[in-house]
């Protein structure tokens, strides 16, 4: 019982439901971008030629870049699409990834918009029609908008969705994602199921002896640890940093420590860092990604939306302007602000192609004027 009412009390945490947070302004549109490095930490000597093929394959480093996209569809309802912008090590090479994920109050879609040279028809889905995960639904063979798996909610992440929806409905989508610490309220409720509390001007603690919970309010900064039988299990760190555009401290970082133990006996740590950068409001569009609507629809483009292909890209951007109606103008521009490429799109214009050959690795924004609409959307220069 105890460690469930801690349970509930971190969720309630990480939702932002602490006071505090009644102050974060209500973004209704949020995108964010998701660096992930997974790597191992050898502790003390390890014998590697002693070790197996399967503890070799750890020191594998595993990375991926993930854009996020928060906002609520025409019914009103709250929508999370995840979109995979690079990875490295993350799956076999006989697995068709999704290449974006929608979860929206139907379920969950995965879209496929990737061929596999392994699998017949270059997805799952040729394989077979419905798993125990859901169904594959091809709409189209001529538009990879269409390849998608659908899986419904179970009861309570049912109920998690609705909670959800509800929540970000009243705050909007940015309170989880800033820093905050309990109300005494909330510190009694700890103190009363039998957890340590020690408050001091810039440290709030909470531990018993299974967690610890350590909030810095001066240098915002949240950790919690893990034990078992004694021994440290795991050790999360969730760093914050004030963002000028929305005037809050916002997640930054998490870094994760697991210690593990290899088949000889020794020791290692595998640590996960997650990295949040280029928060917005200004996503342009009520999806920041190409594939059917939410009733699993298939088109080849959707009115209103910048958008761009492939993604990521190498040598050339293709870019779809949102109208053919009006002129254009067209902006890339780097992470640091900087415009590098400028360009004027002439009326009638349905798309525009960019050579991005001489520039850098990394992720840029394309900027779109038309009139008084403004337009922004995402890719990987690899």
């Amino acid at each position: 019982m105890k460690k469930k009412i801690l349970c509930l009390h971190l969720i309630s945490m990480l939702c932002g439901a602490f006071g505090l947070l009644a102050q974060a302004p209500v973004v209704n549109n949020l995108c964010y971008d998701e660096a992930f490095t997974e790597r191992l930490s050898v502790v003390g000597d390890v014998g590697l030629p002693a070790l197996g093929i399967l503890d070799k394959l750890k020191f594998r480093k595993k990375e991926y870049i993930k854009n996020h996209h928060e906002y609520f569809n025409s019914a009103g309802n709250a929508v999370h699409d995840v979109h995979f912008a690079s990875h490295e090590n993350m799956f076999p090479a006989w697995y068709t990834h999704p290449s974006t994920i929608r979860s929206d109050e139907s379920g969950i879609k995965a879209y496929f918009a990737e061929q596999n040279e392994y699998l017949p028809d270059g997805w799952t889905g040729g394989l077979k029609g419905e798993t125990v995960h859901g169904a594959y639904v091809e709409a189209s063979k001529t538009k990879t908008d269409g390849r998608y798996l659908a899986q419904e909610y179970s009861e309570q992440a049912l109920k998690a969705y609705e909670a959800w929806n509800e929540k970000v409905d009243m705050e909007g989508f940015l309170p989880r994602f800033a820093f905050s610490y309990p109300s005494r309220r909330e510190l009694k409720s700890f103190q009363d199921e039998g957890y340590d509390v020690s408050i001091s001007q810039d440290i709030i603690q909470v531990q018993d002896s299974s967690i610890n919970l350590v909030w810095d309010i001066a240098e915002k900064i949240f950790a919690r640890q893990h034990f078992e039988a004694g021994s440290i299990a795991k050790t999360v760190k969730t760093y914050y940093e004030y963002n000028s555009v929305f005037q809050e401290d916002l997640i930054q970082r998490v870094i994760t420590v697991t210690p593990g133990v290899f088949e000889n006996g020794d020791c290692y740590e595998t640590v996960t860092e997650v990295v949040y950068t280029n928060y917005s409001d200004a996503c342009g569009g009520q999806a920041g990604f190409t594939f059917g609507g939410n009733d699993g629809s298939s088109e080849a483009t959707l009115p209103g939306l910048l958008e761009v292909f492939p993604n990521p890209a190498e040598k050339q951007l293709s870019i779809v302007i949102p109208s053919s109606d009006l002129g254009a103008a067209l902006q890339i521009v780097n992470m640091a602000g900087e415009v590098l490429v400028h360009r004027q799109v002439d009326k009638g214009a349905r798309s525009f192609d960019i050579d991005i050959s001489g520039m850098p690795s990394g992720i840029y924004l394309v900027k779109c004027v038309q009139g008084k609409d403004q337009y922004t959307s995402k890719f990987v220069k690899q």
